[in-house]
């Protein structure tokens, strides 16, 4: 089945958009959010902190490597480019909503994503 990829940078748009899919009558659907990057080794790479001071919380650096590419890619199914833009959005915070669909419902399901802010990539 195609598949529709959503970067959603606000939680609660996400959660809208993941309730409305189940509720439209949308024949055999499958979903998958993705708020990390993972390596061939299962190391993840999201939003890690690091503070000298434990009341406040900032982002520590993370480098997102070849094999954190690679993965992105085989599980989401997009370009070298289009997988460097969403590795940058989810290593911001953002998260990624994968919908796999049957061809003729594809337009209805990316509608949705739309509505909820995602900001899409078709594979």
């Amino acid at each position: 089945m195609p598949k529709i990829v959503g970067l959603f940078n606000s939680q609660e748009e996400l959660g809208l958009a993941i309730e409305e899919l189940a509720q439209a009558d949308l024949g055999d659907i499958e979903t998958e959010v993705i708020d990390n990057l993972e390596d061939e080794a299962n190391q993840f790479v999201g939003a890690p902190t690091t503070s000298v001071n434990p009341a406040v919380i900032t982002p520590a650096p993370v480098i997102i490597t070849t094999s954190h590419m690679d993965n992105l890619i085989d599980k989401v199914g997009v370009d070298e480019e289009e997988a460097d833009f969403l590795a940058q959005g989810l290593q911001s915070g953002a998260s990624l909503l994968v919908v796999e669909v049957e061809e003729k419902h594809q337009g209805k399901a990316a509608e949705i994503l739309r509505q909820h802010q995602g900001q899409l990539f078709e594979t």
